[in-house]
């Protein structure tokens, strides 16, 4: 078992299966969805807002210090993803910190560093608690959740055909 974000291709590494994101799913794969659909939210400190005025637009965000997050195995930053009208786009931001894990980009946003994006289930215990503030949520529009996946053609074994069924029957409706 292998647990990063880097995008592994999990035939070349021989792995009998992956978890992925399900956009970012190969389409020659069998794959079910293990979570229904998340969401990006970008949120900010109250001590950052008391500071600089909250973006209205996330191209916006141009202005803020933001906490830039990279990829594991990946020499560019994530360019921060928002939908508008049913269009999806993408803002380039930056600042100060860049972070290639996410709880310490969101670890800098509670201190007040700038504006971090994450996903919304995990930063709402952060939001509840008045940590931080949600931003532009309207901009935030939901995309397909985790999911199990495995090439169609490898001959899976015991083993691996009770490892998905058993993950299978686990996931709740």
């Amino acid at each position: 078992m292998q647990i990063d974000d880097a995008g592994v291709d999990i035939v070349q590494e021989r792995f009998d299966v992956g978890i992925r994101l399900g956009e970012m799913l190969d389409q020659d794969v069998i794959a079910f969805p293990l979570q229904p659909s998340l969401r990006q939210i970008a949120v900010a400190a109250p001590s950052y807002l008391d500071q600089h005025r909250a973006p209205l637009h996330p191209r916006e965000l141009r202005d803020h210090l933001c906490i830039g997050f990279r990829w594991p195995g990946h020499d560019a930053l994530y360019n921060w993803e928002f939908c508008e009208n049913g269009v999806w786009f993408s803002v380039a931001v930056s600042g100060p910190l860049t972070f290639n894990d996410q709880r310490a980009a969101l670890d800098a946003a509670v201190a007040g560093a700038g504006i971090a994006l994450w996903v919304e289930s995990e930063v709402q215990p952060l939001i509840a608690a008045g940590h931080l503030v949600p931003l532009l949520t309207e901009y935030s529009a939901a995309f397909p959740g985790f999911a199990l996946y495995y090439p169609p053609h490898r001959h899976r074994s015991t083993a691996v055909k009770t490892f998905i069924a058993a993950v299978r029957g686990a996931k709740k409706p």
